[in-house]
């Protein structure tokens, strides 16, 4: 998009855009982390849970304003978190949850207990049985074409994540021998500015 009123007003949007996205997703997992690290006082509107819950937002702040420096260039940050999490989050995770319900499932059917001995029952009341419990149950149910498909599958994820990563990362370092690293200054090259309104 050429320089003029047009990519100022697609800059602005960007940045509202951003602003707005992150304001929703820092709120979420501040309160996540809260009622993790302190769900005693999770609700209440106290001066301690008031603290807790802006040095969360800090943190959140920090980690970000961190994340964005050490990967200064939009499109590679993206293909970086698209390359690490893209692939589980799609493929592996739905597999993982499959295999829980089929464990718990079994658990609740069967009437086993688990490793602390509570007896398993489909009553809204029981206690639900720990994610390891579950997967061992479930590696008793699966059948043995569900298994060979899930190891086929995972394989393909993980080599597709080194492939990708590998290649961004790449990418990053070519960029970063190029740019510099980030808040590098650049010396002013008139010449290269002259070529630039001329075309």
């Amino acid at each position: 998009m050429p320089k003029g009123p047009a990519l100022s007003v697609a800059a602005t949007i960007l940045y509202l855009h951003v602003l707005i996205v992150y304001l929703i997703k820092s709120i979420v997992l501040q309160r996540y982390a809260h009622r993790v690290t302190s769900p005693c006082d999770f609700e209440k509107r106290t001066l301690s849970s008031y603290v807790k819950h802006g040095g969360w937002g800090i943190a959140l702040l920090v980690f970000a304003a961190l994340v964005a420096n050490a990967v200064p260039f939009f499109s590679q940050l993206l293909g970086l978190i698209g390359g690490f999490l893209s692939g589980p989050i799609n493929f592996v995770l739905p597999m993982i949850l499959y295999l829980l319900a089929v464990g718990r499932h079994e658990l609740a059917s069967t009437g086993t207990k688990d490793e602390a001995g509570l007896s398993r029952s489909s009553t809204l009341n029981a206690t639900k049985p720990s994610c390891i419990v579950a997967l061992r149950a479930a590696a008793r149910k699966v059948r043995p074409w569900e298994v060979v498909a899930m190891l086929i599958t995972t394989s393909f994820i993980v080599l597709t994540m080194v492939i990708g990563v590998s290649d961004v990362i790449r990418q990053i370092v070519a960029l970063n021998g190029k740019f510099g690293p980030p808040f590098a200054c650049h010396p002013f090259d008139s010449n290269e500015a002259a070529a630039g309104t001329c075309s």
